[in-house]
């Protein structure tokens, strides 16, 4: 698989997709799964943090409404790395689109998508507290 899911952090609080080489809509598709299954055995919130080495090889268009149907109900925000601008419209596109898809954010740096992520979980830790 050309998109490694695992997580991030001891604590739990992150699932992280490193994608590396030529990945395609399966190997999304699995990550996807992964991530469900993941997100699924923790009763806390989770953070998403894709990592994206290189280009988007993926053809766009075969992506279909799996990645649009559902998603971890605990999983509020899903943050990228170097993704491409294709690959940053389409993924937006589809959490404009349904309610099921985390709202996605892009940056360039992990330094910013874990500044991001820090933030977001403090502000639900003082908002539940």
């Amino acid at each position: 698989m050309a998109i490694t899911v695992r997580w991030d952090n001891e604590e739990k609080t992150i699932i992280r997709w490193d994608f590396s080489g030529r990945w395609t809509a399966e190997d999304l598709y699995e990550a996807h799964a992964r991530t469900m299954a993941l997100a699924q055995a923790v009763d806390h919130t989770v953070y998403g943090l894709g990592v994206v080495q290189g280009p988007s090889p993926v053809n766009f268009s075969t992506v279909n409404e799996q990645l649009m149907g559902r998603w971890p109900a605990n999983m509020q925000r899903f943050v990228f790395v170097g993704a491409s601008g294709l690959m940053e419209a389409t993924f937006s596109l589809m959490a404009r689109t349904s309610s099921r898809v985390p709202r996605m954010v892009f940056v360039e740096t992990r330094a910013e998508a874990y500044e991001i992520i820090t933030q977001l979980h403090l502000k639900e830790i003082y908002v539940s507290s």
